[in-house]
């Protein structure tokens, strides 16, 4: 009988965008400065940790989403899931110049926030949103 040879993504760096809707979120998966998918799937962490652990077994996983009224409970479970996770503000989430602010709001992107690492701009880097303690309910 033959042995499945497993891949092994240990140690690499994997960056998803989420773009977060109430009935599904779209994910762009980058590694190395390509996008490897981009899906849509039912709004729940904990399938998106299995995905990323069954797809990219061993990896580093890096994710991001813009801040709004869904709160941060998706932030919480992403980093109990072993998703190491920031949430920005959408204003910091870099677009194109020649689309403008207007394309950023009609087309968020779940692939614009997922690039691996961010390209300075102009508007300078990224930060993250000041996360209450855990005993804060959002």
């Amino acid at each position: 009988m033959e042995k499945v040879k497993q891949n092994s993504f240990k140690e690499q760096s994997f960056f998803i965008g989420i773009d977060v809707h109430l009935k599904n979120w779209k994910v762009t998966i980058r590694n190395n400065h390509m996008a490897l998918r981009t899906f849509s799937m039912n709004p729940c962490p904990r399938e998106l940790a299995r995905h990323l652990k069954h797809n990219y077994p061993g990896g580093v996983y890096f994710s991001v989403y813009e801040a709004g009224f869904y709160g941060y409970w998706i932030h919480r479970e992403l980093e109990y899931f072993g998703i190491h996770n920031i949430v920005v503000h959408p204003a910091d989430v870099p677009t194109s110049s020649f689309l403008g602010r207007s394309a950023q709001i009609l087309s968020v992107k779940s692939d614009r926030p997922s690039e691996s690492p961010p390209a300075p701009s102009s508007a300078g880097p990224i930060f993250p949103l000041v996360l209450w303690t855990r005993d804060r309910k959002s």
